[in-house]
């Protein structure tokens, strides 16, 4: 297992952000230290798909810990602004993805 790379560094594969995203809700202490990297990502990525995911599982996390959203009242915020993004992009499918991600919110 020394040689397997840290949840970090495999949650900087794109692909596998939604293996992220389907863990979360089943266990909630990951969500809870997966904000943060997920946020610098949200911050940083321009890759659109990236994004969608990453802010999809800051929701799915958010959800599953209601208790604790006024607390990431910012995470919320980032998400809303970049989810704007993607709701004006001349896409129609990247416009569909944030008004279902902006649905969830």
């Amino acid at each position: 297992m020394a040689d397997s790379p840290p949840a970090i560094d495999v949650l900087r594969m794109a692909d596998s952000s939604d293996t992220f995203g389907a863990l979360t809700p089943l266990e909630p202490r990951l969500g809870k230290k997966l904000i943060e990297p997920l946020t610098n990502l949200i911050h940083s990525t321009s890759a659109m798909s990236l994004l969608y995911e990453c802010i999809n599982t800051v929701i799915a996390v958010l959800i599953s810990i209601s208790s604790g959203m006024p607390n990431h009242s910012a995470s919320i915020q980032l998400c809303v602004q970049k989810l704007r993004i993607l709701i004006e992009d001349s896409d129609q499918n990247l416009k569909y993805l944030g008004l279902l991600a902006m649905s969830k919110i």
